[in-house]
């Protein structure tokens, strides 16, 4: 399977990377035994060229920084989508929380019908 990419002008960059860093930092629940991290629809997962700045958009249209911590996971979620044969559908659950002290983002259950926040 061929995925197509869109790649996108310089306007359309510019307008990202404004809207990217004025959004809000997507804050960290801990996750413990009784209570879970923050689950969210996630449609789709990025990190702006410059500067590098992870970022998910939410079925909502919403958009939310992501911490630092959890730019390896950006990084690995978008490799895994352009490379793979058989990517995760989105868009998808996600859970990002504090588990033992780690920043932690994880697929969550099913991937249809995901309603907006």
């Amino acid at each position: 399977m061929t995925h197509r990419h869109h790649t996108p002008s310089d306007e359309e960059r510019h307008r990202l990377r404004a809207a990217v860093t004025a959004a809000p930092l997507l804050e960290l629940t801990e996750i413990t035994g009784v209570a879970g991290g923050r689950v969210l629809p996630v449609m789709s997962v990025g990190i702006l060229d410059e500067p590098h700045v992870p970022y998910v958009r939410l079925t909502s249209q919403a958009l939310y920084r992501v911490p630092e911590l959890l730019r390896p996971w950006a990084e690995s979620f978008i490799r895994v989508h352009l490379n793979s044969e058989n990517p995760p559908e989105l868009p998808c659950w996600v859970e990002f929380g504090v588990s033992d002290g780690q920043a932690v983002a994880a697929m969550r259950g099913s991937t249809r019908i995901l309603p907006a926040n």
